[in-house]
C-alpha cells in the first residue's frame, strides 16, 4: 500500500470489551442529529445500557488500521432483527463503510435464522433513507415519536427469504 492509499476496512464482530468504543462511535456518528425535533436518543447511549443490549443482541465494528470508524447494533425482537445505531465517523462516510456494516449484520441474521430485518429512520434524513433503500430495505409505515401529532420516522424492513 502506498502512503496515499487509505487503509483497508475490516468488519468484525464487537464484543463486550468494545462497548466503550461503540458508545463513542454512536455519539460521534449521530452528533449532527442533535438539532432534530425530537432530538436523537443516541446522545443518551451509555456503556451500561449498550452492554445490556449486547448481551441479547450483536454488534459489528468497522476498523481501518487501528482506528474504529463505524458500528452497527442488532437486537432480537419477537419477529425480526432490529438494526439500530448504524454510525460512521463523518470523515469515513461515502466510502462503503455503512454498506459493509449492513452486509455483516444481514449475514449474521441469515446465519441465525432471521427472516426479517427492521430499522427506523427519520423522515428528514433523505440520505439515510436512500442508503437503506439501496441495501434492499423498503418503507413499510410511518410513525410518530411520543408527543408528535404528525409522522416523524419511517419503519423500514428487508425480508431475507
Amino acid at each position: 500500500m502506498s502512503p496515499s492509499e487509505p487503509p483497508s476496512i475490516e468488519i468484525r464482530r464487537a464484543g463486550i470489551s468494545d462497548v466503550p468504543d461503540l458508545v463513542r462511535l454512536i455519539h460521534a456518528g449521530f452528533a449532527e442529529q442533535r438539532n432534530l425535533d425530537p432530538p436523537s436518543s443516541a446522545d443518551r447511549e451509555n456503556v451500561a445500557d449498550l452492554t445490556a443490549r449486547l448481551a441479547e443482541g450483536t454488534a459489528y465494528l468497522a476498523v481501518a488500521g487501528a482506528t474504529r470508524i463505524g458500528c452497527v447494533v442488532g437486537q432480537r425482537h419477537p419477529d425480526c432483527l432490529y438494526i439500530g445505531r448504524l454510525a460512521v465517523l463523518p470523515a469515513w462516510r461515502r466510502q462503503g463503510v455503512a454498506q459493509a456494516l449492513l452486509r455483516a449484520i444481514e449475514a449474521h441474521a441469515r446465519e441465525t435464522g432471521e427472516t426479517l430485518l427492521e430499522l427506523n429512520v427519520r423522515l428528514v434524513l433523505d440520505g439515510n433513507i436512500r442508503l437503506f433503500e439501496a441495501a434492499g430495505f423498503r418503507i413499510t409505515e410511518q410513525r410518530s415519536h411520543p408527543g408528535f401529532a404528525v409522522p416523524t420516522y419511517h419503519v423500514m424492513q428487508k425480508r431475507l427469504d
